[in-house]
C-alpha cells in the first residue's frame, strides 16, 4: 500500500515536469492568481476567572518582640552601662537584660523629694495665710461699713435735726433780742409817763431815764448784731457745716469703694497664690514620680524566655546595636532600641508589594514560603495586610507562618509564591484587543469599534464591565485608528 502511494506521487510529479518542459500551463493552476489579505484573528467574549501569580522575596521578622530601650521622662543625666546581656545570648524570664548605673538618678530623686516637701509646706502656709487674711478682711469690712454708716448718719442727722435746729436757735436768739428791745422801749415809755406824774426830783428822773435809754440802745445794737450773725449763720456757717458732713460722707463712700476694690484684688492674689502653690506641688509630685519611674526603668528584665539580638530589625534588616558601644562602662543612648528579645521560631514574613498587587491580596490568602538559607523547609502562610506604605510606595504584606524551625532567624530571607484570585464569572477579552478603551467587534456588515469599560487584568486577559456582551467576536489585536 505504501509503495502504491509513492508510485502515484512519482507519476504525478513526472507528468507535471513534462508539461512544464513543453511550455504548457497545468490545467489545475490558473495563469494568474488574485492577491488576498488573511482574515484577522478574532476571539469570542466569554466568561471566566482572573488570577495573578505573585512571586516575591521577603524577610523574617520576630512576632511580639520585646525591644529594649530607655525612655526617661525626667532624668537626663549620664547612662553608664553596669551590666548587659550578650548579643545572641539565651535568657530566661526575669533575667537582667540591661542595667544602668543609678547613682546620679538617686541623687536627683533625693533632691526631688526635698523639693516636694518644700512645695507642700509652702502650700500649707499659703492656705493658712489665706484663711487668716479672709478673717481679717471680714473684720476690716465690718469697720469700713460702720465708718460709712456713721458718716451717712451724721449727714442725715445734720440735714434732718442738727442743721434745722441750728437755724431755729439763730431765729430764736434774734427774736429774743427783738423782745428785749421791745421790752426796753416799753419800759422807757412807762418810766417817762411815771416820772411826769410823780413828785420826784429832776435828778432822779434823769438818772432813771438815762439808764433806760442806754439799756434800749444796747438792746438795739445787740439785735442788729444778732441779725447780722443770723445772716452769716444761714449763708455761711450752715452751708459750711453741711458741706463738712457731706464731704465726710462722700469721703467715707470713696474709702469704702477703694477698700472693696483692694479687698477684691487681695482675694484674687491670694487665690492665685493658692493655685500657684498647688501647681508647684503638682509639678513637684510629677517630677518626683517620673524620676522614681525612670529609676525603675534603668533596670530592664526579660519579660519571657528568648534570644537577645543587639539593635532592631527594620524592613527585614538589622539596624543599630553596635557591640562596641553596648558593653559595661559605655554610655547608653536614650530613646534608641538597644536590643531586641525574640522567641525562637516565633516569626512572620514581611514582603513589600507594589500597590497593584498588594490590594489584590485579601486577608487570609494562602502563600507558599521557602527560606533562602534552608530551601528544604517549606511552610504555608496566611497574609495579613496592614495597609501602611513603606519606602518607595510599596506596601508591607505580613504573612503569618506559625512556628518555624529554630534555625530560621530574624532577618533571614524567604521566597514566597501565591496564586491570587481577582474576579470570577467575568466577561473577558485578550488585553491586546483593547486600545484607548475601545475594541473592534466583528459584525455581519464588517467591523465596528465599541467603547468599553474595563476592570482587572492578569496581563493576558482583561475584564470588560460594559460595551460588549458574551459571544461577541472581537479582533485579537485592536486597531489603533478607525
Amino acid at each position: 500500500m505504501r509503495q502504491r502511494v509513492l508510485l502515484t506521487l512519482v507519476l504525478s510529479m513526472t507528468a507535471g515536469m513534462s508539461a512544464v518542459a513543453r511550455g504548457d500551463a497545468p490545467a489545475s493552476i490558473p495563469a494568474t492568481q488574485p492577491t488576498t489579505q488573511p482574515a484577522p484573528e478574532t476571539s469570542a467574549v466569554k466568561r471566566g476567572s482572573l488570577s495573578i501569580t505573585v512571586d516575591a522575596q521577603g524577610a523574617f521578622e520576630p512576632v511580639d518582640a520585646f525591644e529594649v530601650r530607655i525612655r526617661p521622662k525626667a532624668y537626663s543625666g549620664e547612662m553608664l552601662i553596669n551590666s548587659i546581656a550578650g548579643n545572641g545570648a539565651v535568657v530566661k524570664k526575669g533575667d537582667v537584660l540591661l542595667e544602668i548605673d543609678q547613682a546620679s538618678i538617686k541623687r536627683m530623686v533625693s533632691a526631688s523629694e526635698n523639693d516636694l516637701r518644700n512645695a507642700r509646706a509652702s502650700e500649707t502656709k499659703a492656705q493658712a495665710d489665706a484663711k487668716i487674711a479672709e478673717e481679717g478682711d471680714a473684720t476690716l469690712l465690718h469697720q469700713q461699713q460702720e465708718t460709712l454708716k456713721e458718716s451717712e448718719d451724721a449727714l442725715k442727722w445734720f440735714e434732718t435735726t442738727d442743721g434745722p435746729q441750728y437755724l431755729k436757735i439763730v431765729d430764736l436768739t434774734i427774736q429774743q433780742y427783738d423782745d428785749q428791745v421791745r421790752d426796753a422801749s416799753d419800759e422807757l415809755e412807762q418810766l417817762k409817763k411815771m416820772y411826769k406824774s410823780e413828785e420826784l426830783t429832776n435828778a432822779t428822773a434823769d438818772v432813771v431815764v438815762r439808764q433806760a435809754v442806754r439799756k434800749l440802745e444796747i438792746a438795739q445794737q445787740q439785735v442788729a448784731m444778732m441779725k447780722e450773725r443770723g445772716v452769716k449763720a444761714r449763708e455761711f456757717t450752715y452751708p459750711m457745716l453741711h458741706g463738712h458732713f457731706k464731704d465726710a460722707a462722700d469721703m467715707a463712700r470713696q474709702q469704702f469703694a477703694l477698700f472693696q476694690t483692694a479687698q477684691t484684688q487681695a482675694k484674687v492674689q491670694r487665690q492665685t497664690g493658692l493655685v500657684a502653690s498647688k501647681a508647684s506641688v503638682a509639678a513637684a509630685e510629677l517630677r518626683d514620680s517620673e524620676l522614681k519611674a525612670d529609676l525603675e526603668k534603668l533596670t530592664i528584665r526579660a519579660p519571657e524566655d528568648g534570644v537577645v539580638y543587639y539593635g532592631q530589625i527594620v524592613s527585614g534588616n538589622w539596624q543599630g546595636g553596635d557591640p562596641k558601644t553596648l558593653r559595661v562602662g559605655e554610655r547608653a543612648t536614650p530613646q534608641t532600641v538597644l536590643m531586641t528579645l525574640c522567641t525562637p521560631g516565633k516569626l512572620r514574613l514581611v514582603v513589600d508589594l507594589a500597590e497593584s498587587r498588594y490590594f489584590a491580596v485579601k486577608s487570609g490568602q494562602k502563600a507558599s514560603i521557602s527560606p533562602v538559607a534552608y530551601p528544604e523547609l517549606k511552610y504555608e502562610g496566611l497574609c495579613e495586610p496592614d495597609q501602611r506604605t513603606s519606602g518607595g510606595g510599596n506596601y508591607p504584606m505580613h504573612v503569618a507562618t506559625g512556628q518555624l524551625d529554630s534555625r530560621v532567624l530574624p532577618g533571614m530571607k524567604a521566597n514566597i509564591h501565591m496564586e491570587v484570585p481577582l474576579v470570577d464569572n467575568a466577561l473577558l477579552v485578550p488585553t491586546t484587543a483593547v486600545s484607548d478603551s475601545k475594541v473592534w467587534v466583528k459584525t455581519a456588515a464588517g467591523e465596528e469599534s465599541r467603547t468599553v469599560l474595563t476592570g482587572r487584568t492578569d496581563g493576558k486577559s482583561i475584564e470588560v464591565l460594559s460595551g460588549v456582551k458574551e459571544g461577541d467576536e472581537v479582533l485579537m489585536h485592536a486597531k489603533t485608528k478607525e
